[in-house]
């Protein structure tokens, strides 16, 4: 038995002081700097599951990340830093699947901060997105992933974007968004919850749109909506008139300033239980883009201290609005009179709640009146807003019978 007991514990210690095989051993932790001399190299040295420390410091490169089920993160905002000011595109591009990134700043980039592309599955947690020419933290063709607990400043577009996804399931929350052109923005993006950020001095606050190149098209022609389903509450959302930067297309069309909440073009989307002050045109606004705003719900929100609280291009079937509490505001809506939700709050938005695909009974159901475009009126609203209460100071004569912004 002593023989025995001997051999045994010759072979223990032998096992325990022999190199193990990669993996065998459960996750590993990688650190930059000591595992390798860049952020890149330790996340190629990484296998599924691992995770990369990026020590405080000041980092210029680029980082692309193909692993899934990887864990990125630095030792905290503005102690981890990633620069990109030597003409790095992005800061981190993700295109595996179930990524989290955290606890670090990315800045001056010359796209975006942070990019997750066509992944299932991702995390953006405790990030700060600074001075990025496009947008701070962005998603685009990717499912169920979680973005909170972050900020952004001085992004030439949004501060957190989320994009082309007919059915994201994804979460926005607890969130800050300052002096970017907007705070949050949704392009053809479905199935969202956004709640409980505060945005403001940004142009605009959260817009959810369907720009023209993204309009969902039936084979005759028809445009239906592909921003739909998202729920929006519990944010504050104030104080968007800032005349900050804008790039690309914006430069020349110059998105909104002055607004809060904004669904251009979207369908079926609940915004309640916001606070939205002192944005300078709405608090509110509904109205055509690409296609008509359809079934959107806006109530129990808190407006103040706008031009209007609500404005509405009286355009799309079955938006309402209920149990707003206006203070403050020039008109607390334009029209006076808003259509209630008596009726459709619960049924409308189940029937049209599925994916792209499940849109064609519900667009045979609500479309009574066809494609059609704002009225006259509404239309010189719009345009007097674009080139008056936004650029001002880009409209010297006199001639357009502009108004001072409020």
């Amino acid at each position: 038995m002593k023989t025995l007991t001997l051999l045994t514990a010759t072979f223990l210690i032998s096992l325990a002081s022999a190199p193990m095989l990669a993996g065998a051993s459960g996750p590993t932790t990688w650190v930059v700097g000591v595992d390798a001399p860049t952020i890149q190299a330790t996340v190629d040295l990484a296998a599924p599951g691992d995770s990369v420390r990026i020590p405080g410091g000041f980092y210029q490169e680029a980082v692309q990340v193909d692993t899934p089920d990887l864990f990125v993160y630095g030792d905290g905002i503005d102690v981890t830093i990633l620069d990109g000011a030597p003409g790095y595109g992005a800061g981190i591009s993700v295109s595996a699947d179930r990524v989290n990134v955290s606890h670090l700043t990315v800045q001056n980039y010359r796209s975006n901060g942070i990019v997750f592309s066509n992944v299932e599955g991702f995390g953006m947690y405790d990030l700060h997105a600074r001075n990025n020419y496009g947008y701070g933290l962005y998603a685009i063709h990717s499912t169920h992933g979680d973005i909170s607990y972050s900020s952004g400043e001085g992004q030439g577009d949004s501060a957190i974007y989320i994009g082309e996804t007919p059915f994201c399931d994804c979460d926005v929350h607890h969130n800050r968004g300052w002096n970017n052109m907007l705070g949050y923005s949704g392009t053809a993006n479905s199935h969202l919850r956004i709640y409980e950020n505060e945005f403001f001095h940004n142009r605009a606050g959260i817009l959810m749109s369907v720009l023209p190149n993204e309009a969902g098209v039936e084979d005759d022609g028809t445009l239906y909506g592909t921003q739909v389903g998202t729920h929006i509450y519990r944010n504050y959302v104030h104080d968007n008139n800032n005349q900050t930067r804008t790039i690309g297309t914006f430069e020349t069309i110059h998105p909104p300033i002055g607004e809060g909440i904004t669904i251009a073009g979207g369908w079926n989307n609940h915004v309640y239980e916001n606070i939205l002050e002192n944005n300078d045109y709405c608090g509110t606004c509904v109205f055509w883009l690409s296609t008509p705003a359809r079934g959107n719900a806006v109530y129990d929100n808190i407006i103040t201290d706008s031009r209007y609280g609500v404005w509405w291009d009286e355009f799309g079937e079955d938006n309402c609005w209920d149990g707003n509490v206006f203070g403050g505001n020039d008109a607390n809506s334009d029209p006076a009179t808003l259509p209630p939700c008596t009726g459709l709050l619960g049924g409308h938005d189940a029937s049209c709640a599925g994916p792209a695909a499940e849109f064609a009974a519900c667009r045979g159901a609500v479309d009574t009146q066809g494609a059609h475009a704002p009225s006259a009126p509404k239309l010189a609203n719009l345009a007097l807003r674009a080139l008056c209460d936004l650029q001002p100071y880009e409209d010297p004569q006199d001639d357009l019978g502009c108004q001072p912004t409020i």
